[in-house]
């Protein structure tokens, strides 16, 4: 009888024990959808308040659903300052616009867009590059890219703008403030620093050198999230003169050798 007692209490716990784990299970999932909802819920808001303020179609605010929902809060918080608000919301616009003509999402997994960046590298690049994780050698990559790419767009495809000009400002402060989101920001410096190491005893011109670092710093400085909203801040970091250029130039955009100078970009 006794053997029975225990057997029937044990039955009976591990019934309890069960029940117990079973609501448990139930309050688990339960929560879970709580906290999924609430996301939803989240980004529908922000989704809401970004068409307001942007004065966005349905057909791109659908397209940013889509295509960037994990920006979503990123880009509200960009807009979420008295600070410039025109000029912001007009940078937005002009870079969803940049997006949609690409395809590229924040995300941006295309690996052939982000090799093309491979053959720039120089010697002792190279040799940091090959300690780094094969994830980590496709963001490096692909940050050069987009910020190229977009250096193109924001500033158009001239020798002047792209070799030493405006264009050159953007490319190297975007490039260093995407990469550091993923690499970090000393992994990001000792790369883009390995950058300016010429191969060949070829020597660096002193002055584009010392725009290039500058630049880059401003990039790294920046400390953004998100590849869509570093692009802009890269962008605004060169219209409100943080970055540097060089000017006059010639033709092709390289130094005039006793002539050009270093400028801040908002002269």
């Amino acid at each position: 009888m006794i053997k029975q007692l225990r057997i029937t209490a044990s039955i009976a716990g591990a019934i309890a024990v069960l029940m117990s784990c079973e609501k448990d299970t139930i309050d688990s999932e339960n929560n879970v959808e709580a906290v999924s909802t609430e996301v939803v819920v989240s980004q529908t808001s922000t989704l809401d308040a970004l068409q307001q303020k942007l004065s966005l179609s349905e057909e791109d605010t659908d397209w940013l659903a889509q295509h960037l929902d994990g920006e979503l809060e990123n880009i509200n918080d960009f807009l979420d300052t008295d600070a410039n608000l025109d000029e912001r919301k007009k940078l937005v616009r002009q870079t969803l616009r940049f997006f949609q003509e690409e395809q590229v999402t924040a995300q941006g997994q295309n690996d052939k867009q982000g090799q093309k960046a491979a053959s720039s590298l120089t010697s002792e690049e190279q040799k940091i590059f090959n300690t780094l994780s094969s994830s980590q050698r496709f963001h490096y990559l692909y940050s050069g890219y987009l910020a190229q790419s977009y250096a193109k767009r924001y500033y158009g495809d001239t020798p002047k703008t792209q070799r030493n000009g405006k264009g050159d400002a953007f490319r190297h402060t975007a490039w260093n403030a995407l990469s550091a989101i993923r690499l970090g920001v000393e992994t990001t410096k000792r790369l883009t620093d390995a950058h300016e190491v010429l191969d060949n005893g070829r020597v660096n011109n002193a002055l584009e050198e010392s725009m290039d670092l500058f630049n880059n710093a401003i990039g790294r400085g920046l400390n953004v999230k998100s590849t869509f909203v570093g692009l802009m801040e890269a962008k605004f970091a060169v219209d409100l003169g943080r970055t540097q250029y060089i000017t006059p130039t010639n033709a092709d955009g390289s130094v005039q050798n006793g002539v050009s100078q270093l400028k801040f970009t908002n002269q």
